[in-house]
């Protein structure tokens, strides 16, 4: 047993993150300056690192914190067989180590946040893009005008040179919006709050909160971005000609499950793990590939250790076998990564994964099913596996004859996961408890395949130190579904649905505020998007809607006609006969009739 005096040289060892000393000799290290005069740069702090790592004999900086363990557990050993010489050096090493370590993350922050602040910028270029691309043809509403302030403030941020350039100036635009949309009888208590922050924002030339609150304002006046959506089918189109008459691989599960990390694995990337910063001292474990990426399909494929998903549409990713298996084999396998299903990303991406997911898939040859599941969205009673399993039941059709087509994989989980185990506890002791998912036959045949296919050891996918060949073998053996389009379908998420549900009400209140004040410009806006959206998610409800705004526009048409034609007749029995002020009303109505027949593609020829 120690005695007192060597536990006190003990305490002395233990590593302390925050000491003063060694919190200044890492300061002296990045902050110091060079003999010009200039502070270090990342590069020259890397260097740094570099310099150090060699002298401490670590290859990787990954390994630092392993390192740091063993070595506080030698100095443990040595004090405790009274070798206190060979314990100084060690502490002498360890501080080295954990200066080394402190480094290593300041370094890790500043390339993290150089990376997000780069990444900020392009998304700012791309909303900016997308934003003035919007606006072409787009006739004056509370709409145009909140993106107009939109592009003002993604200039500001991007350092544009923009026009207006007082607050004053801004403030008026904010001014007249405000009045556009209680024009358009848009206004509630929530736009107030918004404007009221939106205020704050401008006085404090907050531009970066602005768009923050701007986008709240745009989401309340147009729930549903159409051209997003658009936009995103049209790449998806793109890609469905890579995959027409071919057969293909898809990858389903939730966002984060691992889908893109999967595609990489699989594709014969070399992964490493990483470290992403979020605030200093604060950290995401994160798998990457390692540079150079060999297969040019890849290139695309983004991951982010953050819950959200990278992936917008369908994306696919040929594989040769024989980079696989070896050049004695032929042929390949093309692996498609997709958004998650009932995607956090929002209603746009839902629809358009949806929408495009499917007219991808009616021209594929043939399609097999990777189903993930990951431990981080597994839950304490497997609510992630039966997340899963309802996607997989609602996207297939008779499922139960169609599970030779799928094969299950998991991910984030330990290798000495019993997944075999944990699925059957879901069945025991949720499923069969509860009456309304053991009466869904398609589910509990899945669930009993995933059981069935897991007897003999789950698929637990190992990015870094795991080999590909075993799953590639398993999914190689599936039998492929033939004739897709009679097979495959897509419904959206309930968020998505009272999404797509509040901008039919929009539409319909902006069509009726547009016939009754004579807008026919924006009549004619609302007219065409309610009935693009209409041929995108053919649903009945919305064609419903659809022809009865149609119907109620005529309405108001014909009683506006028949209003004017009853003035008319009155002028010419009264004796007054015509008046300047009822020419003008005639003038007028004539340009209006002249001006309605572009509108003769929606309302008819009549």
């Amino acid at each position: 047993m120690m005695d007192n005096c060597h536990q006190s040289i003990l305490s002395d060892y233990k590593p302390n993150r925050n000491s003063t000393e060694q919190n200044e000799t890492i300061s002296t290290m990045i902050s110091s300056t060079t003999t010009d005069g200039k502070t270090f740069d990342l590069c020259e702090q890397e260097n740094i690192l570099t310099d150090q790592l060699e002298k401490c004999k670590v290859k990787d900086a990954t390994h630092l914190s392993e390192r740091i363990k063993r070595t506080y557990q030698r100095i443990d050993s040595y004090i405790r067989e009274d070798r206190i010489e060979e314990a100084e050096q060690e502490r002498k090493y360890l501080n080295e180590l954990e200066q080394t370590q402190i480094l290593h993350e300041q370094v890790v922050f500043q390339k993290s946040n150089r990376y997000q602040k780069n990444t900020l910028v392009e998304n700012n270029r791309s909303d900016l893009k997308n934003l003035r691309d919007d606006l072409t043809d787009m006739p004056c509403c509370a709409e145009k005008m909140t993106m107009e302030l939109l592009v003002y403030f993604h200039q500001r941020l991007l350092d544009e040179f923009i026009f207006l350039e007082t607050s004053d100036s801004v403030i008026q635009k904010l001014g007249e919006l405000k009045t556009q949309i209680q024009n358009e009888e848009l206004f509630s208590e929530e736009i107030r709050t918004y404007f009221d922050d939106l205020n704050r924002n401008i006085y404090n030339e907050d531009c970066s909160s602005a768009v923050n609150m701007l986008n709240n304002i745009l989401r309340k006046i147009r729930p549903l971005h159409l051209q997003e959506i658009q936009r995103l089918i049209e790449k998806m189109e793109k890609t469905a000609e890579l995959i027409r008459n071919k057969d293909i691989v898809l990858l389903i599960g939730v966002t984060g499950c691992g889908k893109s990390t999967t595609v990489q694995f699989l594709a014969g990337a070399k992964m490493k793990e990483t470290k992403v910063a979020t605030v200093p001292g604060r950290f995401l474990d994160h798998i990457e590939m390692c540079e150079p990426i060999e297969n040019p399909g890849l290139i695309h494929i983004t991951t982010s250790p953050y819950c959200r998903s990278e992936t917008r549409y369908v994306m696919p990713v040929t594989v040769p076998l024989q980079d696989i298996f070896g050049p004695d084999e032929t042929g390949e396998l093309i692996f498609c990564d997709t958004p998650g299903f009932g995607d956090t990303s929002g209603p746009e991406v839902d629809i358009a994964n949806s929408a495009g997911v499917l007219e991808a898939l009616k021209n594929c040859k043939s399609v097999k099913i990777l189903a993930l599941s990951s431990y981080k969205s597994s839950g304490d009673r497997g609510q992630g596996i039966q997340k899963l399993a309802q996607i997989l039941v609602k996207m297939i059709d008779h499922i139960e004859d169609r599970l030779k087509s799928i094969m299950y994989a998991f991910t984030n989980y330990k290798l000495t996961t019993d997944i075999h185990a944990i699925l059957h506890d879901l069945k025991n002791f949720k499923v069969n408890n509860d009456l309304v998912l053991r009466s869904d036959k398609s589910f509990v045949a899945l669930l009993t395949d995933m059981i069935n296919k897991t007897e003999h050891g789950a698929e637990i996918i190992n990015p870094i130190g795991g080999d590909p060949k075993s799953l590639i073998a398993k999914v190689r053996s599936l039998d492929g579904i033939e004739n897709p389009a009679k097979v495959f379908q897509f419904s959206f998420s309930e968020s998505t649905q009272s999404t797509i549900s509040n901008q039919i009400h929009r539409y319909k209140t902006n069509i009726t505020s547009a016939v009754k004040r004579k807008n026919l410009d924006l009549l004619l806006y609302n007219l065409r998007n309610f009935k693009i959206l209409k041929n995108l998610i053919k649903q009945n409800f919305i064609e419903d809607s659809y022809n009865d705004s149609i119907r109620s526009v005529n309405e108001k048409i014909d009683e506006y006609s028949k209003e004017i034609n009853k003035d008319f007749d009155r002028c010419l029995i009264s004796h007054d006969g015509f008046k300047e002020e009822d020419i003008l009303k005639y003038k007028y109505f004539h340009n209006y009739i002249q001006q309605i027949q572009k509108l003769k593609d929606y309302l008819g020829s009549n």
